[in-house]
C-alpha cells in the first residue's frame, strides 16, 4: 500500500489560541503601566509650567515694586497675587498677567485658583495651556 505524505502547513487552532492568550496577558500588563507613565508626564509638565509662571511673576513683581507691593495686594497682612499665563503647545510663554488677590480672571480660558487648589491648568484645542496660580509665599522686606 502506498502512503502519501501530507505536508503540515499552518498552525493549529490550539497554537493560535495560545499566542492570542499570551498577547492578551502582555497587553493587560503594559496598558496600565503606560497610562500611569502618561499621568506622571502630565503632572511633571504641569509642575514645570507652574514653576516657570511663578518665576516670571515673581520677577515681574520684584522689578516693579511700586505697582505690586501696595496695600491693594494685601490680605490679612500678607501679599497675595494671582498670576495667569498662556503657554503655547511648544512651551513658549505667550502672555502673563498678574492681578491682585485673583479677583479678576483675564478670560474664560483661565480657571480661577481656589484656596483648595492654588494652581490650575487647562488646555485648549490648539494645545495652549492656561496656567493660573496664587503667589502667597513670597517674603518681601523693605530695603
Amino acid at each position: 500500500m502506498l502512503q502519501t505524505k501530507r505536508s503540515k502547513k499552518g498552525f493549529t487552532l490550539a497554537e493560535l489560541l495560545i499566542v492570542v492568550a499570551i498577547i492578551s496577558v502582555l497587553t493587560a500588563i503594559a496598558v496600565p503601566i503606560f497610562v500611569t507613565q502618561l499621568n506622571k508626564v502630565d503632572k511633571t509638565a504641569k509642575d514645570a509650567n507652574a514653576n516657570a509662571v511663578r518665576s516670571v511673576a515673581v520677577s515681574e513683581i520684584l522689578s516693579d515694586p511700586a505697582t505690586y507691593l501696595t496695600a491693594d495686594y494685601m490680605v490679612e497682612g500678607k501679599y497675595v497675587w494671582c498670576a495667569y499665563a498662556k503657554i503655547s503647545a511648544s512651551g513658549e510663554m505667550l502672555e502673563i498677567l498678574i492681578s491682585k488677590n485673583g479677583d479678576t480672571v483675564p478670560d474664560s480660558n483661565y480657571i480661577k485658583p481656589s484656596a483648595e487648589s492654588k494652581e490650575t491648568e487647562k488646555t485648549d484645542d490648539d494645545g495652549n495651556r492656561y496656567v493660573s496660580l496664587y503667589i502667597t509665599d513670597l517674603t518681601v522686606t523693605a530695603g
